[in-house]
């Protein structure tokens, strides 16, 4: 339905020290991302990347690869069709070398997105129109890795670029390049574990920042651990957020970015517990966190404009469940996160995030050689804006949703499944943009192995 085909392959080729991967696809909905509309609507898209490994030596491993993603949408607002094209382009060179002194990697990774928007009267856009934007990110890594008296060291710095230009970004054009250097040292002795670090930060624009952290694991039996960890935190904000103006006539909004935003900083504490059975385990986690300028989206205007801002003081509580059990070839996840959030200023929640989600999932054999999979996934409610003014909240009800999968497999390297998700049909209407009901997916997938001469 809704034109929905998708298709995909790999291919992994190796002779001697060469090594060869290949992987892309293709896709095809009568949909738009944000777009309630279906007439004269589509989102297309084809990726690829190839991966080249040589094992130069039995020390030395030299790794290279390439992707390209291309996408374009088409939708209709009123009597004009809109079309956006994007382009996107990555790559990475990186050696890595062992010797006597530890394993040392060195990387270079570049990536270049463009976006094209038009829009015409007709079907097809105009060629030589429309609005471009360029996003470019250049990052260089050096990693050393060694065991010293015992201690495990990892050290290692981070050079990074990134460049926008648009014709939405004030002056056009926007740099900023940073520096971070970090170092951590793990230290085991018994039944315990200390883990001290520090990474700096040196940027262009937001100046020096330092975060240390220091975590430690007790572990009195193999299948029983403790943790606890303590740092600073820093979130520089992202073009997006600064500088880029963004306009959706078909859903009636537009967005704004803040270029007087300032950096997050945060402090965050976290304790855990883990235990392990042959068949079962559990872990338990309880964390919190402190933030200054916190960056969150605002509400609306009267022109249906949203923006981002900094919250002075921002506080995240949050406690984390987990457990599995095995029982023959079942096998059983559960999960619940809970979350309590406050903006020191308002006295308010943080907007975004839900206060709780519990998850659970069944899997096992049906008939034969089939196997079952049945999910079932809670979002509580959640604040997504507040009136400055009287300070209330804005929250989207609480939503449960099931999935369920059946996989078969076949002869000759086939498998076979079929997928539905959202089984019960639930549509939560505008308060989860882009939520579309139930969908079906079913798929034919072929792995094939090595071939003898």
């Amino acid at each position: 339905s809704q034109g929905r085909l998708e298709g995909a392959g790999d291919l992994l080729w190796r002779r001697g020290d060469l090594g060869l991967t290949l992987d892309g696809g293709a896709r095809n909905i009568d949909l738009a991302p944000g777009v309630a509309g279906e007439t004269d609507t589509y989102a297309r898209r084809g990726n690829g990347l190839a991966t080249v490994i040589w094992d130069a030596r039995a020390d030395t491993r030299l790794t290279t690869s390439l992707m390209g993603v291309l996408e374009r949408q088409r939708y209709r607002v009123g009597q004009l069709y809109r079309f956006a094209d994007n382009l996107q382009w990555a790559g990475r060179v990186a050696g890595e070398r062992t010797s006597s002194l530890g394993r040392m990697t060195a990387s270079m990774y570049g990536t270049a997105f463009q976006h094209l928007s038009r829009a015409s009267t007709l079907d097809a856009p105009v060629s030589g129109s429309g609005d471009r934007d360029r996003q470019a990110l250049w990052q260089g890594e050096f990693l050393w890795n060694a065991m010293a008296r015992g201690v495990a060291i990892d050290a290692g710095t981070q050079l990074r670029h990134e460049q926008i230009t648009a014709d939405r970004v004030l002056d056009r054009r926007r740099d900023v390049s940073s520096v971070e250097p970090f170092v951590q040292a793990t230290i085991t002795s018994g039944a315990f574990s200390v883990v001290p670090g520090v990474r700096s930060t040196f940027s262009s624009q937001w100046g020096t920042f330092v975060a240390p952290r220091l975590a430690a694991m007790w572990r009195p039996r193999p299948e029983f651990a403790l943790r606890a960890s303590a740092g600073r935190g820093f979130r520089a904000p992202d073009f997006k957020e600064l500088y880029l103006d963004f306009v959706n006539s078909a859903a009636g909004y537009a967005v704004e970015g803040n270029p007087d935003l300032r950096p997050e900083r945060s402090t965050a504490l976290s304790l855990g517990a883990e235990l392990t059975g042959r068949r079962w385990w559990g872990r338990a986690g309880a964390w919190a966190t402190d933030y200054r300028d916190f960056i969150e989206t605002s509400e609306p205007d009267a022109r249906g404009t949203y923006t981002y801002r900094n919250l002075t003081r921002g506080v995240m509580r949050g406690l984390e469940l987990e457990g599995g059990l095995e029982r023959g070839a079942w096998e059983v996840d559960v999960g619940a996160d809970f979350l309590h959030s406050r903006d020191r200023t308002s006295g308010t929640a943080l907007l975004g995030r839900a206060r709780e989600v519990v998850r659970g999932s069944v899997s096992g054999p049906i008939a034969g050689s089939m196997r079952g999979t049945t999910s079932v996934v809670y979002t509580g409610r959640t604040p997504i804006n507040r009136d400055l003014a009287t300070n209330a909240l804005l929250e989207r009800g609480g939503w449960a949703r099931v999935d369920a999968r059946l996989t078969q497999p076949l002869p000759s390297g086939l498998t076979w499944s079929l997928g539905v998700t959202n089984l019960l049909d639930r549509e939560m209407g505008t308060s989860w943009p882009g939520f579309t009901g139930r969908q079906f997916v079913t798929s034919l997938a072929w792995r094939g192995g090595p071939v003898s001469r």
